[in-house]
């Protein structure tokens, strides 16, 4: 093998290398998956929880009141 010939076949072991890391990431990266997400300011937040907090009691009272 001649000093070319070595040179040449670390070229193509680095540039196979490259290929395999490649196409692991893309594989990888394939495999994500996003949430989104609303981002609510802390006042619009606490409003919508107490807006939940009382159809909750509000349905519970209904509950109740129709197994009597």
């Amino acid at each position: 093998m001649t000093t070319h010939d070595s040179r040449l076949a670390t070229y193509y072991r680095h540039h196979l290398d490259e290929t395999l890391n490649t196409l692991q990431y893309a594989s990888r990266a394939k495999n994500i998956q996003n949430r989104p997400v609303v981002q609510l300011d802390a006042q619009v937040s606490q409003q919508v929880s107490q807006q939940l907090q009382a159809s909750f009691a509000q349905q519970l009272r209904l509950l109740q009141v129709s197994y009597r």
